[in-house]
């Protein structure tokens, strides 16, 4: 037997973990995603319904770890499996197209596509493993509100779009203090990980039909893109290191504590960081809003603004009298060019902020 092979080391140190059972299998599922990518985009059209892509990558070193349950890993890529989860991705959620592609070197990926009537009703699996009760929490929903007042989400007079647990997640306290003697083996165990997430990529994002606003992954100011968490192998640290090759933000990932203080004082403050957030723990809830909002389509003001007044004021709630009527030239998405001349000063002295 080969103990310095990485699954067998982590079998070795397993027993003077003394880990609960969860937390044993989590730190056994990281130590077998190498080369695991998980890839997916939904893109939201101007009548609020959207398009999503889902991309799901095994590669060789994953499928030969595998073993004799290659045939089972590679059941997961089939049409047949995605039928089924989409059952649970919400109402009217439809299969435009799938296929399965296979590389000479033993590799396999799944890509699909799928349209939703009203993306209010999409449900998909959670991305964020950072909180308590995952087993029994597990979905995210996606939901796209107006905003008649204008708040930590955003200006009144825009659409909002939120990604949030089923349930309230459960943060809860951190993992306990560790002995010396567990440090040292959780110490021994991150190089390991390390190794075994070469390759490692999740991935989701949201586009609008306009530009958004947003303190989430937005990679490009003006942009229509914002990744809404995006984790690799090839992220860098705030030091400039490799993310992974970061000792401390590896001995929180091997304990579970996906949303500690190291990897939360990591992600997104610049583009060569991972975005964990909105919900990566417990030390992630204050690093940023978790809205990303954009102004409204012709379609989407018709349905949501059409006849509405607006309160501007950010804090409390202004008297009636001071709401302003709701105007699609000071509001409304015009397509990918500049407002037309008038309307960014009629803007301000409504007290409008720009989205």
């Amino acid at each position: 037997m080969n103990t310095n092979e990485p699954s067998q080391r982590v079998c070795r140190l397993a027993p003077f973990l003394k880990l609960s059972r969860p937390a044993l299998c989590a730190a056994m599922l990281l130590s077998a995603a190498g080369c695991l990518q998980i890839e997916t985009h939904i893109k939201l059209n101007e009548d609020g319904s959207a398009k999503i892509t889902e991309r799901i990558f095994l590669s060789d070193r994953l499928l030969d770890r595998a073993g004799a349950k290659r045939a089972e890993f590679a059941a997961l890529l089939g049409k047949a499996r995605l039928l089924e989860r989409m059952k649970n991705m919400g109402e009217g959620v439809t299969l435009v197209s799938h296929k399965t592609n296979e590389g000479g070197d033993g590799w396999m990926e799944s890509v699909a596509e799928m349209t939703i009537p009203d993306l209010n009703n999409f449900r998909y699996m959670s991305p964020w493993l950072a909180y308590g009760g995952y087993a029994e929490n597990n979905t995210i929903r996606v939901s796209l509100k107006p905003l008649y007042k204008s708040s930590g989400d955003g200006p009144a007079g825009s659409m909002a779009v939120h990604f949030t647990p089923t349930k309230r997640p459960g943060n809860g306290k951190a993992p306990p203090a560790l002995t010396p003697l567990q440090q040292q083996v959780y110490r021994d165990i991150a190089p390991v990980l390390k190794d075994m997430l070469k390759g490692f990529r999740v991935r989701l994002t949201f586009e609008s039909y306009a530009r958004v606003s947003t303190r989430l992954g937005l990679r490009e100011v003006g942009s229509p893109i914002v990744d809404v968490i995006d984790v690799s192998d090839t992220d860098l640290d705030r030091g400039s290191g490799l993310f992974f090759a970061n000792e401390e933000i590896m001995l929180e990932l091997a304990r579970l504590d996906f949303g500690g203080p190291n990897v939360a004082g990591n992600v997104q403050r610049a583009s060569t960081l991972p975005v964990f957030l909105p919900h990566g723990g417990r030390s992630m809830w204050h690093t940023g809003g978790k809205s990303t909002h954009f102004r409204p389509s012709k379609a989407l003001f018709e349905r949501h603004f059409k006849g509405k007044k607006l309160d501007y004021s950010r804090w409390r709630a202004s008297p009636p009298e001071k709401h302003v009527p709701a105007k699609w030239e000071n509001i409304g998405w015009h397509g990918w060019k500049k407002d037309r001349p008038g309307v960014e000063k009629e803007q301000e002295q409504e007290g409008h902020t720009k989205p």
